[in-house]
C-alpha cells in the first residue's frame, strides 16, 4: 500500500462515512446512540477542535481523526487535555499505520497548542481499539462502569 497523506479538515464532508464504515465491524456499531456528527462539526466551527483525514491517490479518504479540548469549564484542568472523540480507518486498510498516523497529527497539534495531554476512551471489550492504543504510547489510567448506555469505558492517556 503507498503512503496515506495527512491533511486538516473543516468539514465533515466524508467524515461520517468513514467513520460508520470503520465501526460497522465492531460491536459499537450504532453511533446515533453515542455519537454526535453535529455536535463535532459545531466544534469544528467553532475553532476548538481538530479534525483530519487519511487519503490515498489525493482522493481516496481511508480514516478521520476528530479530537477537541476536554472541556473549557474545567478551566486549565479541561484545556491541558486534548480528547479524541473518534477515530476511524476503513477495515480494509486498518492494520497498515494509518491510524497511527492520524494519533500523531492530534498529537502534533497539541505540541503546537502546549496542550500536554491526549485522552481518549473506548469499550474495554474491544480488544482491537485497546491494543492500538497501547501500540502508540497511550495508558490505561481507569475503567469506569456503566460509563456508555451499554457498559464501561476505559479510558487511556499520553502525555507529551
Amino acid at each position: 500500500m503507498q503512503k496515506a497523506t495527512i491533511t486538516s479538515i473543516q468539514k465533515f464532508d466524508r467524515f461520517t462515512e468513514i467513520i460508520q464504515r470503520a465501526f460497522s465491524v465492531t460491536d459499537d456499531a450504532d453511533l446515533a446512540e453515542w455519537y454526535s456528527f453535529e455536535e463535532a462539526q459545531r466544534s469544528l466551527d467553532s475553532k476548538k477542535a481538530t479534525a483530519f483525514k487519511a487519503t490515498l491517490n489525493k482522493d481516496l479518504v481511508i480514516g478521520v481523526v476528530h479530537a477537541q479540548p476536554e472541556s473549557f469549564i474545567f478551566g486549565r484542568e479541561g484545556r491541558n487535555k486534548l480528547q479524541i472523540t473518534n477515530i476511524g480507518v476503513l477495515p480494509q486498510y486498518q492494520r497498515r499505520g494509518v491510524g497511527g498516523k492520524l494519533l500523531g497529527a492530534v498529537e502534533k497539534v497539541a505540541r503546537q497548542k502546549q496542550i500536554p495531554k491526549v485522552i481518549v476512551h473506548t469499550n474495554p471489550d474491544d480488544r482491537r481499539a485497546v491494543g492500538f492504543y497501547l501500540k502508540y504510547g497511550y495508558k490505561p489510567v481507569g475503567i469506569i462502569e456503566d460509563y456508555y448506555y451499554r457498559g464501561p469505558a476505559q479510558f487511556f492517556l499520553k502525555f507529551l
